[in-house]
This record gives C-alpha cells, sequence and structure tokens, in this order.
C-alpha cells in the first residue's frame, strides 16, 4: 500500500513549487515521509471512522425499524371493521377451543346484540352507540359467555385490558388494601414491550362480580373489627376517577342485582361508570350445549 501510495502522490508533489527546489534524492525522501505519515495517519483513523460509520449504520436501522413499527401499528388500529370482527371471531371459537376441543362459538340470537355493541365499542376507527371513556359493564346469568365474549376483545385497537377475579382483589385487598386499590385505579405495564396494537398500558376488566367474598376482615390493627364490602368499595372508587377505564362482567342478571349485593349508593352509579350491556335473560348455559 505504501509503495502505491507513494506512486499515486510523487507527480503531484513533485511538481509543486516547494517541492522543486529540492534535488531529486531530497524530493524523493521528503514525499516518501509524507506517504509514511499518511499511511500511519490511515491506520490510526481508520478504526475509529469504521466504528463511527456502524454507529451511523445503527442509528438508521434503528429509526427504519421504529418507523416499520409505526406503520404496522398504524395499520393495526385502523383495520377494518370486518377485519377486526374476523379476529374476534376466531379468538371465540379459539377461547371456546380450549374448554371442549369439538366446539365452537355460536353467534346466535342471544348474544349477537352484545357481540356487535363491544364490536363497535373496541374497533376504535368505529362510532358507536356507547361511550368509549367508559368501560363496559356486562350483566347476565351464570354460564351465557359473557367471559368468553369479552375476553375474545382482551387485545383491540381501542385499547387492551388485562383481566382479575374479584375474588382475587378481595384476597389481596385482605392483606394490603391501600396497594390493591392502588393497582385497581391505575394502568398496568404490559409485559414483553408493546401488544400488536402498539399499546403498553392496560386498563382493567373485573370478572366473577358478585361471585366474591362480600365482607371480610381485613388485616391490620386498624381494621380488625371492621367489616368490609371490597367490591363496594372499588365501584365507589371508580366512580371518583371518571377518567379510568375499568370493565365488569356479573352473574347479577341487572343493575338493581347489584345493588342487592353493592347497596343502592354504588349500584345508581353504575351507568355513569359503565356502558350497561344486559344479555337476554333467556339465553341459555352454553356449558350444557
Amino acid at each position: 500500500m505504501l509503495d502505491k501510495l507513494f506512486a499515486a502522490i510523487y507527480p503531484i508533489l513533485s511538481a509543486s513549487e516547494q517541492a522543486g527546489k529540492l534535488s531529486e534524492p531530497i524530493r524523493q525522501e521528503f514525499i516518501q515521509t509524507l506517504a509514511d505519515r499518511l499511511t500511519s495517519e490511515y491506520f490510526s483513523k481508520a478504526f475509529d471512522y469504521v466504528k463511527k460509520q456502524q454507529k451511523q449504520d445503527a442509528i438508521e436501522i434503528a429509526q427504519r425499524q421504529v418507523a416499520f413499527r409505526e406503520a404496522q401499528i398504524s395499520a393495526m388500529r385502523n383495520v377494518s371493521l370486518a377485519d377486526f370482527k374476523g379476529r374476534i371471531l376466531v379468538n371465540l371459537d379459539s377461547l371456546v377451543k380450549e374448554r371442549n376441543p369439538v366446539k365452537r362459538f355460536i353467534l346466535d340470537n342471544y348474544c349477537v346484540k352484545a357481540f356487535e355493541l363491544c364490536l363497535s365499542y373496541f374497533h376504535a376507527p368505529s362510532p358507536s352507540a356507547m361511550n368509549k371513556n367508559k368501560g363496559i359493564c356486562l350483566l347476565g346469568r351464570v354460564g351465557t359467555g359473557k367471559s368468553t365474549l369479552l375476553t375474545a376483545f382482551k387485545d383491540n385497537p381501542l385499547s387492551s385490558f388485562r383481566i382479575v377475579k374479584a375474588q382475587d382483589i378481595v384476597e389481596s385487598y385482605i392483606d394490603s388494601p391501600d396497594q390493591t386499590m392502588r393497582r385497581v385505579l391505575s394502568e398496568k405495564p404490559i409485559p414483553d414491550e408493546e401488544n400488536m396494537y402498539g399499546f403498553s398500558r392496560y386498563d382493567l376488566l373485573i370478572e366473577e362480580v358478585g361471585r366474591e367474598q362480600l365482607s371480610v376482615i381485613v388485616r391490620g390493627d386498624s381494621f380488625k373489627t371492621t367489616p368490609v364490602n371490597v367490591m363496594e368499595r372499588v365501584l365507589m372508587e371508580i366512580y371518583d376517577h371518571p377518567g379510568l377505564r375499568v370493565h365488569l362482567i356479573s352473574n347479577a342478571e341487572t343493575p338493581e342485582k347489584l345493588a342487592a349485593l353493592y347497596g343502592e349508593a354504588a349500584a345508581s352509579r353504575v351507568y355513569d361508570m359503565f356502558n350497561v350491556i344486559t344479555l337476554d335473560p333467556k339465553a341459555p348455559n352454553r356449558r350444557f350445549g
């Protein structure tokens, strides 16, 4: 490389005014010295510039990946209503097959209205008859497919949600009431970064509301003799946080029947807190089908 460099720069530098004042041996020695220094500088700096190029390449790759991910998320959140419906129907079949491999979900007259309401609600681009700033309260008899229906919408273009049983909240509350309420009233990070719709936070779905232990004694000196209806307190706290979107599933068939469990004060606020969907009271128990 040194010989090639010398051969390349010798004609150029030897034609300069300063080099022209030198004898040929001195001129060659002068240009050879410059070639040596240039070669040495090249090798000492080459690594730095290779690292600089690698860093620039990494930035550009990351930018392309971000742009690609953003395009993916935009496409997912703006999915057509027909495609979103297809995904949910696949989810429903999968959930049913987990319990019974030979069964499929049947979208019949007993649940089609609730399905269509949920579809328009969770499909962010679509208008809905329901207020999307409120959660959904799905009421109906045991076994009518309420949990299966809403679980199919767990990941959606509006806002993903996590699922917790009311009894689990009660048991957590017994040991640590304040911490439990903070968890209920705050969004929870989704594990493993973003989901398919680009969300990294959860809303909350509380299921089996009304089947939990209704009156408990909380551990701790100040609570030893004070029974607490935990879900009643949860409902009242949700009401006091109007920006919070929480969903409920209950076997209580009407808001009036919720009143028998949690009192008129909580039940009377249900319509302010939730979009209430009541399944057909004649809906069959799907577990027996």
